[in-house]
């Protein structure tokens, strides 16, 4: 495997059935300033989340959102 620099920008697309909670919405948003990311999301039928950042911290965000209950995600 390629060793990762820590200057290594990472964009991530995710995929959901739907974001209509406004909890998790509030989450999203809450992590993506914690973690330093930036992007948008649509809420709505899909739900589609894009997140930019530094690698590790685009990592974290990701494994985050995927803790959430979500019927489809991906």
């Amino acid at each position: 495997t390629m060793a990762e620099c820590p200057n290594d920008v990472l964009q991530v697309v995710l995929w959901m059935h739907h974001i209509k909670s406004t909890q998790k919405r509030k989450d999203l948003v809450g992590w993506a300033r914690e973690l330093d990311c930036y992007g948008f999301s649509k809420p709505g039928f899909p739900g589609v989340v894009v997140v930019e950042g530094a690698a590790p911290d685009v990592r974290e965000y990701v494994a985050r959102v995927r803790a959430l209950q979500w019927q489809a995600i991906q």
